[in-house]
């Protein structure tokens, strides 16, 4: 119930597009752009310090959850992490933390397309960051006005 009301409240739909090494988010409704690279810095407490580069100097060890030579995700707790940043960083000018419909466009090739895992994976790293609804695109890329044709599905 409080993520559909929030989800009122916020403006959307999001588009994120991920790859190996890039992880972009845009709110379709504001114009609101966030990208960075997918390199997630850890601290000596396993405590999340920068997502991007450069890499905090307070991180003992980077790690990038998103290079697998077979899978889009390699590290669920770490992309889980660099996801909930990127929403939350497209959302910055927004009162309220969002609740978005939100699509993910896993813009990589993989050998014989996208599984059902890795969308259930890349649907639960959404939810995490807090989506109230996600679609899994895969493909070419979307247009602002396809973003919102499939959010509006919702």
């Amino acid at each position: 119930m409080l993520k559909w009301i929030a989800g009122i409240l916020t403006n959307g739909p999001y588009y994120i597009r991920i790859n190996r090494g890039r992880i972009a988010v845009r709110n379709v409704s504001s114009g609101n752009y966030f990208e960075c690279g997918t390199v997630v810095g850890v601290d000596g407490s396993d405590r999340v310090v920068s997502v991007g580069l450069p890499v905090s100097p307070d991180a003992v060890s980077k790690s990038n959850p998103f290079d697998h030579p077979r899978l889009l995700v390699s590290d669920f707790a770490l992309a889980d992490k660099a996801f909930s940043y990127v929403v939350k960083m497209a959302a910055r000018d927004s009162y309220f933390q969002p609740s978005p419909i939100i699509v993910v466009h896993p813009d990589v090739e993989l050998e014989g397309g996208l599984s059902p895992v890795e969308a259930r994976v890349l649907r639960e790293l959404s939810e995490s960051a807090g989506a109230r609804k996600t679609y899994i695109h895969y493909g070419h890329m979307l247009s602002d006005d396809e973003v919102k044709t499939i959010a509006s599905a919702a």
